[in-house]
């Protein structure tokens, strides 16, 4: 038998598998979604006509789903954006100045993102209220930058390792400024990086329901939170969940698909230090 052979299949067998484990709560969940209630207890495999009434129930039963759906794309896509412009120049200087405790402030930073948001949220609650934004798109966006910005850092800092030094220092020769050369030279070979890393903060945005829940009630209610609204005193809407969770994988998915060939580039363009 081929060496060659039993090596590709047991390769396509592990990745298989792999993608069996990996896609299965996904597809259980897309496929529960789509179930009449009744229908909802029996055998997964028990025959169904699919049905969106789960949806029309969420976005029905809950007036507060669209706008939170809409709160959750404002807040995840502004914190990205946010921590990306202040993360990407903080994470190029530690890359390219040499100084004394350049190391320590990384390990600093990296810290910022180990402390628990639990231990954050009390003191942020009290200062959002104290400024009178509790409960508003620019709290919700400062408290998920704070935690979202460390780990920008970090990713983009491998990223800017990767790029030769010597390609800014020609921009410079040729009458470029520090700041265009950034901008005009270095931003646009880490476009992979960039791509990888928004990824990472609008997920991390995207799914927080620590902060949603304490500084979020009502105005800038995310997804995470008005799903969890699906349990009620009289019973859990396990339809509407089913459909809410979907809707929230869902728009994750489809920015993963759109930006995939930049991400895989991202995902090993950080990973050696030049």
């Amino acid at each position: 038998m081929d060496k060659g052979w039993l090596q590709k299949t047991i390769i396509i067998f592990f990745i298989t598998l792999a993608c069996v484990v990996f896609f299965f709560p996904l597809l259980f969940t897309f496929f529960m979604s789509l179930k009449p209630y009744m229908q909802l207890f029996e055998e997964p495999t028990a025959f169904f006509v699919p049905t969106l009434k789960n949806y029309i129930n969420a976005f029905g039963q809950r007036d507060d789903f669209f706008r939170a759906l809409t709160n959750s794309l404002v807040i995840s896509s502004a914190t990205t954006i946010l921590a990306i412009v202040f993360g990407s120049p903080l994470a190029y200087w530690l890359s390219r100045t040499q100084f004394r405790g350049k190391n320590l402030i990384a390990v600093a930073i990296l810290m910022i993102r180990m402390i628990p948001m639990v231990s954050l949220a009390l003191p942020i609650y009290l200062l959002a209220d104290n400024l009178g934004i509790l409960d508003t798109h620019l709290v919700m966006i400062l408290a998920h930058t704070s935690i979202t910005m460390p780990l920008i850092v970090w990713v983009m800092r491998g990223f800017f390792f990767t790029i030769p030094v010597e390609l800014e220092e020609s921009a410079v020769i040729d009458g470029c400024s520090r700041l265009r050369a950034f901008i005009s030279v270095i931003m646009p070979l880490t476009l992979p990086g960039l791509a990888a890393t928004s990824i990472f903060g609008f997920l991390s945005s995207w799914n927080d329901l620590g902060y949603a829940l304490i500084l979020g009630t009502f105005n800038a209610k995310t997804l995470p939170v008005s799903v969890q609204g699906f349990v009620t005193p009289i019973g859990t809407l396990w339809g509407e969940i089913f459909a809410g969770s979907v809707i929230i994988v869902a728009p994750v998915f489809i920015f993963i698909l759109l930006v995939q060939k930049h991400f895989i580039r991202g995902l090993t363009m950080g990973a050696v230090k030049g």
